[in-house]
């Protein structure tokens, strides 16, 4: 008997070769799968939950200051390639005396 199921929730699917006792007891477990499933995201569409409410404010709140986060970004790589030709410019300027010992 094969035993095929869906790919991503892997669910018992019937195939032609079983008998038609077998994927009436596949399909009945397949489609209770999904009545729970579904009754388990309805609950969690229809809940008023705090959690939910806060999670839901965090995330609102990061994609808010991901143009910031970006911008800051930006501004400290800007920052450090400034300064490393600074530091560089100016180990060229002291190489001379470095070589020289003094």
């Amino acid at each position: 008997m094969p035993d095929h199921t869906t790919p991503h929730l892997a669910l018992p699917l019937p195939h032609p070769g079983n008998q038609l006792d077998v994927d009436c007891l596949r399909l009945r477990a397949a489609l209770t799968t999904l009545d729970e499933r579904i009754a388990a995201l309805q609950t969690v569409l229809a809940t008023d939950d705090a959690a939910l409410a806060s999670a839901q404010a965090i995330i609102e709140a990061v994609r808010a200051a991901q143009a910031d986060i970006d911008s800051l970004s930006t501004l400290i790589v800007t920052q450090v390639d400034a300064l490393t030709a600074d530091f560089r410019a100016e180990l060229e300027r002291l190489r001379p005396l470095i070589y020289a010992g003094l």
